[in-house]
C-alpha cells in the first residue's frame, strides 16, 4: 500500500466524511503515521455532518475541531505526501503538495496544467476548474486503469470498495452506492453540488454539477 497506509486509511484520504468515531481513528493514525499531530491540519474546524454526532460532542463539553471537518481526511493524506517536503503551508497553491496536485489533476483530466483555473476550497486547499466533461472522462480512465492490479488507480479504487463506509459513513450516498454495487461503481461526493462516479467494468466516467 502506497505511504505505508491501511486501505481504511487510503479511503479516508479521498473522503468527505461524517467525522463518526471510525474517521476520526484513522485520520489521527493517518498523522502518527507521518509523524505529525492535528494541530498540523490546516483545513480548520466544523461539526460533525450529522447532527446526533454534533450533540453528542456537545454533551461532551467538546468543540468541533479541524479532526471533525469533513475533509481531515483528505488533509491528513496530502501531509503523508510531504517526500521531505516542509508541511506548512501544504494547503497553498505555491506548496510541492499542491503542485504535485495540479500534475495529477492536468494528467487524468488531459489538460495543460497552466490552462487549469483555481480558487480556494472550503476546507482552505486549492480546488480546479474544468469542464465536466473533462471530469467525467478523468473518471471513466481512472476506472479503465484500475483494471491493472498494480497501477495506483487499483490501490485506491479497491480500498474505496473494501472500505465503503470511510468514504462518507452513515447514511451517506457515496457509502451506500459503493456498497450496494459491491464496488461495481465507486462514486464520490464534492462541493457545490459536484457529484462524480467511475463504472470500471463499463469504461463510464459521471460528472454532475448543480447550477446554481
Amino acid at each position: 500500500m502506497p505511504l505505508g497506509l491501511t486501505g481504511s486509511e487510503l479511503a479516508l484520504c479521498c473522503a468527505s466524511h461524517n467525522a463518526e468515531s471510525r474517521h476520526l481513528r484513522a485520520a489521527a493514525a493517518i498523522l502518527r503515521r507521518a509523524g505529525l499531530k492535528e494541530g498540523d491540519l490546516a483545513c480548520g474546524p466544523h461539526a460533525p455532518m450529522r447532527p446526533a454526532d454534533t450533540e453528542r460532542l456537545a454533551a461532551a463539553g467538546e468543540r468541533p475541531r479541524s479532526i471533525h471537518n469533513n475533509c481531515s481526511g483528505k488533509h491528513a493524506g496530502m501531509l503523508a505526501l510531504h517526500h521531505g517536503w516542509p508541511t506548512e503551508g501544504y494547503h497553498r497553491a505555491e506548496h510541492p503538495v499542491q503542485k504535485r496536485m495540479r500534475a495529477e489533476v492536468a494528467r487524468w483530466t488531459g489538460m495543460d496544467a497552466d490552462a487549469i483555473e483555481s480558487a480556494v476550497d472550503g476546507c482552505g486547499v486549492v480546488t480546479f476548474a474544468m469542464p465536466l466533461a473533462r471530469v467525467a472522462d478523468a473518471f471513466a480512465r481512472f476506472g479503465v486503469e484500475s483494471r491493472d492490479p498494480e497501477s495506483g488507480a487499483a490501490w485506491v479504487l479497491d480500498a474505496l470498495r473494501a472500505h465503503p463506509f470511510m468514504v462518507a459513513g452513515t447514511g451517506r450516498l457515496c457509502t451506500a452506492l459503493i456498497a450496494k454495487t459491491r464496488g461495481r461503481l465507486v462514486a464520490k461526493t464534492g462541493a457545490e453540488g459536484v457529484y462524480c462516479a467511475t463504472v470500471p467494468d463499463a469504461g463510464l466516467g459521471i460528472a454532475l454539477k448543480v447550477e446554481d
